[in-house]
């Protein structure tokens, strides 16, 4: 699943339309934590421009936080 940045999201009341889900379940969350650290390639080649690898891991571990 992609991850909108914040500026291109669309209104609330389209999400449904557009199969955005939000928050996102738990297992996907942990299905794409798990890909990121199962592929060291993708953190050696992290090109993710509205973010650094530091801030998306603290996001996703304060995301399972709350839960």
């Amino acid at each position: 699943m992609p991850i909108i940045h914040r500026a291109a999201t669309p209104p609330q009341v389209m999400f449904s339309s557009l199969g955005i889900i939000s928050p996102p379940p738990i297992s996907i969350v942990l299905k794409q934590l798990r890909a990121l650290i199962d592929d060291e390639s993708i953190l050696d080649q992290w090109n993710y421009q509205h973010s650094s690898i530091e801030t998306v891991f603290s996001d996703i571990f304060s995301f399972l936080q709350g839960e």
